[in-house]
């Protein structure tokens, strides 16, 4: 029989190969982003590109948000600058590597939480969570977002939040709102929670990112204006009903706007004309009707997430803690008025959350294969949108994985994890302690 001394030993040993086996994906990874940046016809699609052009015009007090879009608060531009004064290679190059750091701290913070003395995280079940979690990982790394910054920033809330570290978390999550406004859903989970001290740190901190610091870069009403043409741009058209019903967009709007309308899956533009390529919608209803269902989907999300999300805030149970904030992070994917593939980061929490559960005793043999039949169901779908490295055309190639999209492949994807939460949840409120296996 092997003692624990030397279980122990071999965990470790497991633990660093799987350190190593990470360390050469994201070698892999920058040579890929390499690649595609010295390719002008796909650094044009690198967002820390595109960005670089848009965000030098700011020192010459050029309103990036009204003449560009730019899709982020003022904050982000003053956290990308450093990198985007460097020569391009080089900026690109150091923003991956920070961004590589914020993921292994995102994957190492999410499995820390989870693992303990009294119920540990098999290394194999670790290895699952990490591996699902890749695949948008390396198209935010190639795509050079921001999303792992948002992933990391969240993770870092969650971990100061389980060990009642509240005012923090709640700076974190302003920072984080503010770098991108999707997070705030988590405003709403804290109230629910009364987690008073963690609201009041997140207000003092939206006070500070959004305010404060770029009134001091810009001017107090350069940056009033930033801001106003920020909401223009990306709020205001969202709350109108307006809704982009590209293939690309894998949120629920996006999807019933290209199913229930007569709104494109495919365009392009000629100048300000935008030309309809295909449309793939089953009926041609109304935008107001497709509102009317987004916004009944909303409630049904925030009816079963207070009923469902009921974790105790004195005892903050890590597990059911983290399952919760998947439900938050889900609900963020759902319902933007955009979700690319690359936002999927932070997939990673719910992933982590399944992956335990199927890798631990705490449930039932039958609740085990339910995890692990979602995880199978959820990888597929996600793998059923893969086009080709050259996809800026319908070529037959490229056709399958367009088509998922078309369909909502993430969408399915999300719901089925989300329901997985609903369930751990569920199984887990039946009991006031979770060291039994629940069935």
């Amino acid at each position: 029989m092997i003692s624990a001394a030397t279980q122990y030993s071999v965990d470790l040993l497991r633990q660093r190969w799987l350190v190593v086996a990470l360390a050469l994906f994201f070698v892999a990874i920058h040579i890929q982003f390499a690649f595609k940046m010295q390719h002008s016809e796909h650094g044009r699609r690198s967002a820390f590109l595109r960005w670089k052009t848009q965000l030098e015009d700011l020192d010459a007090d050029v309103n990036v948000w009204d003449k560009y879009a730019y899709p982020n608060p003022p904050i982000m531009a003053l956290i990308l600058k450093p990198f985007l004064q460097l020569p391009p290679m080089l900026g690109a190059s150091l923003w991956f590597a920070c961004k590589t750091l914020l993921a292994l701290a995102a994957i190492a913070g999410v499995l820390t939480l989870l693992d303990s003395p009294e119920r540990p995280f098999p290394i194999w079940g670790k290895f699952l969570a990490i591996a699902l979690s890749l695949r948008p990982i390396e198209g935010d790394l190639v795509h050079g977002n921001v999303n792992l910054l948002i992933l990391a920033l969240i993770v870092a809330m969650l971990v100061a939040y389980a060990k009642r570290r509240d005012g923090l978390a709640g700076v974190l999550l302003g920072l984080s709102i503010a770098c991108k406004l999707t997070p705030a859903l988590f405003l709403a989970y804290f109230l629910w929670k009364r987690s008073w001290a963690t609201l009041l740190g997140a207000a003092s901190s939206l006070i500070v990112f959004v305010i404060l610091i770029p009134a001091l870069a810009f001017g107090w009403t350069e940056n009033l204006d930033y801001l106003r043409s920020w909401h223009n741009q990306m709020i205001a058209p969202f709350a109108a009903g307006v809704v982009s019903s590209e293939h690309k967009n894998q949120s629920l709007p996006g999807l019933l706007h290209r199913m229930l309308t007569d709104e494109p899956s495919f365009s392009e533009y000629d100048g300000d004309r935008k030309i309809v390529l295909e449309t793939h919608n089953l009926v041609s209803w109304s935008g107001a009707a497709v509102q009317g269902i987004v916004l009944a989907s909303m409630a049904i999300f925030v009816i079963l997430a207070i009923l469902l999300c009921r974790a105790s805030v004195d005892e903050r149970p890590r597990m059911q803690l983290v399952a919760e904030c998947s439900v938050v992070v889900l609900g963020m994917l759902l319902f933007c008025e955009r979700t690319w593939k690359h936002h999927c980061v932070t997939l990673l929490l719910p992933f982590a959350v399944l992956a335990y559960c199927l890798a631990t005793p705490l449930f039932s043999r039958r609740m085990r294969w339910y995890c692990g039949i979602t995880l199978g169901l959820v990888a597929l779908l996600m793998a059923s949108t893969s086009t080709g490295v050259f996809d800026q055309h319908l070529n037959a190639s490229d056709r399958i994985g367009k088509l998922a999209q078309v369909y909502g492949a993430y969408v399915w994807a999300f719901l089925l994890l989300l329901a997985g939460m609903f369930v751990i949840l569920r199984k887990c409120s039946q009991r006031s302690d979770t060291e039994g296996v629940l069935t």
